[in-house]
């Protein structure tokens, strides 16, 4: 029991990493247990603040907002790490309750594991990271198919446009290459202005 304690981090979580999706995998691999997508259902927090829908992510905010309308169901938001694309992917997985994965987990799982899941609508973070697997891609190609036989809409993150996240499978590339894609650029004065005092705002700091 103390060894399966220390293996989760139970013990003195406050002296260890937290466990990357990379991590969870390896351990329920050790622990015999299958491994499955690791799914979270954000929810409207109505104390959170507002998110910002002028400058840079007017244009975003404004596509999230139309997505019954994104081609074939399927959105790709990408920025540079910090660009707050993960807040934008939450609050919109949170307004059409969509499931919540991370590309690590996705790549960690088998593709029967992820076309078995009930999802009304998949939000997938990170969908440009690769688990440490062989067959790189299949997880986040049959993300593709499962919202694709089910006509649910799929919104996917990732740093760099999505013709970019693999060079195979080939049917995998050409499916990213297609893709709707709109990307946050890089913040303006008034942006960075407004991202400074909300972090302000968090700690109960006035400026």
């Amino acid at each position: 029991a103390g060894a399966d304690r220390r293996r989760f981090g139970m013990e003195h979580p406050r002296r260890r990493r937290p466990m990357t999706p990379a991590d969870e995998a390896r351990a329920d691999k050790e622990a015999g247990e299958p491994l499955q997508p690791r799914l979270e259902f954000p929810r409207l927090d109505p104390l959170q603040r507002p998110l910002l829908s002028i400058g840079p992510y007017a244009a975003a905010v404004s596509a999230l907002g139309r997505w019954r309308s994104w081609p074939g169901l399927r959105l790709a938001l990408t920025g540079a790490p910090g660009s707050g694309k993960s807040r934008l992917l939450r609050a919109w997985a949170a307004e059409t309750g969509a499931a919540v994965a991370r590309g690590a987990m996705l790549e960690a799982a088998s593709m029967e594991e992820i076309s078995s899941l009930s999802v009304c609508a998949l939000a997938v973070d990170d969908a440009d990271a690769e688990a440490d697997q062989r067959d790189r891609g299949l997880g986040l190609l049959a993300a593709l198919n499962l919202c694709e036989d089910r006509g649910v809409p799929l919104l996917l993150a990732g740093r760099d446009p999505p013709a970019h996240w693999r060079t195979a499978p080939g049917d995998l590339v050409s499916r990213l290459k297609a893709l709707a894609t709109i990307a946050i650029p890089e913040p303006d004065e008034a942006a960075l202005a407004w991202r400074l005092g909300e972090a302000c705002a968090l700690r109960r700091m006035h400026v």
